[in-house]
């Protein structure tokens, strides 16, 4: 079976993941109130989330850097392909958000309708700084929390905060990463990236993420829709709306629920 097909069999867009532990905090029965943050750790954690190559690999979580790094998480899947991930919270106060505004108004966009941001040897040199930076803090810090920003390849904004609070997906996530397989993954998927030869294939994936933390149905804000409308202008069939939801039914345990948002939102 190759990678499209597998693909094809995630045709009916919508996942779930095993049972979590849910952080003390977040603690409730029914949609759990999460930050924005948690979404991305939870995509860290669970790749199957995005709906898309179920064995992608994320390559890291830029942080505070929106002209050039645009977005909260990049990543390979197994035919080289880039996918950029930005995430927004629909809240019970505010249900409408827009993860698509920074994709149109960043220069991100632009750099990959042909500049040198996306090539594998950038990718490459920017997920070895980071990843040296998160083997620094599991080996010599032995990933301890410390009053000040913590850059590596997992999400590290407000000093890593959310990834301490969901504290067994972040213990799984350092075994991951820390192993040879996921470098050799890193190692193929850029390998990959390498030998796409045509503007379409070495263009982004663009993902907006919303991650729901109230019961009702999140939605775009109108200005999003209509940047929906402009990315798929520009890039027709690289522009994809996912809705994530962690549910409890005890409040100790939830799972994370990833749901495919309408091709043409209305």
């Amino acid at each position: 079976m190759d990678i499209e097909e597998v693909w094809q069999n995630m045709a009916n867009k919508h996942w779930q993941s095993d049972p979590c532990e849910v952080p003390e905090k977040y603690r409730r029965q029914s949609a759990l109130a999460v930050s924005e943050h948690s979404g991305t750790v939870w995509l860290w954690a669970f790749p199957k989330l995005l709906l898309w190559d179920p064995d992608l690999v994320w390559l890291f979580s830029p942080v505070n850097d929106r002209t050039r790094w645009t977005g909260d998480l990049w990543g390979l899947d197994r035919l080289g392909q880039l996918l950029i991930v930005e995430n927004k919270l629909s809240s019970l106060s505010k249900k409408k958000c827009d993860p698509l505004a920074d994709f149109v108004s960043g220069d991100v966009v632009f750099d990959g309708m042909g500049g040198t941001l996306f090539t594998a040897d950038k990718l490459e040199e920017h997920w070895t700084y980071l990843y040296k930076k998160e083997m620094y803090h599991i080996e010599k810090e032995h990933r301890r929390w410390f009053n000040r920003c913590m850059p590596g390849v997992l999400p590290y904004s407000s000093k890593r905060s959310t990834l301490f609070r969901w504290l067994k997906l972040y213990d799984e996530l350092t075994d991951r990463i820390a192993k040879e397989e996921y470098r050799a993954m890193v190692k193929e998927c850029l390998a990959a990236r390498r030998a796409l030869r045509t503007d379409d294939e070495k263009r982004p994936h663009y993902f907006g993420v919303i991650t729901v933390s109230h019961d009702g149905e999140p939605a775009l804000t109108p200005k999003d829709k209509t940047n929906y409308k402009t990315l798929v202008k520009w890039m027709p069939d690289h522009v994809h709306l996912v809705s994530l939801r962690a549910t409890s039914k005890n409040g100790g345990t939830a799972v994370i629920e990833a749901q495919e948002f309408p091709a043409s939102p209305t």
